[in-house]
């Protein structure tokens, strides 16, 4: 499996913070995240901690499916 991690911006760390906070620790499938890019789920991790300042995503098949989703969310 293959994983990305990338940096928040510090104008969106307390949002994401608050909002995988509440989620880490939820029971099944309440403590996931859904990734949604063009009205599609690309992803939906489990979180397992609040996220401050940098992200990691795991559990992706491929290294091109973990490449795509790093690209578009690093060019936005």
């Amino acid at each position: 499996h293959y994983a990305i991690s990338f940096p928040v911006a510090p104008a969106d760390r307390g949002r994401l913070a608050a909002l995988t906070g509440k989620l880490a620790g939820l029971p099944s499938p309440r403590d996931e995240l859904a990734i949604i890019i063009a009205r599609r789920v690309v992803a939906h991790p489990v979180v397992v901690a609040a996220m401050h300042g940098q992200v990691q995503i795991s559990g992706f098949a491929s290294r091109a499916v973990a490449g795509q989703l790093l690209q578009f969310l690093l060019s936005r």
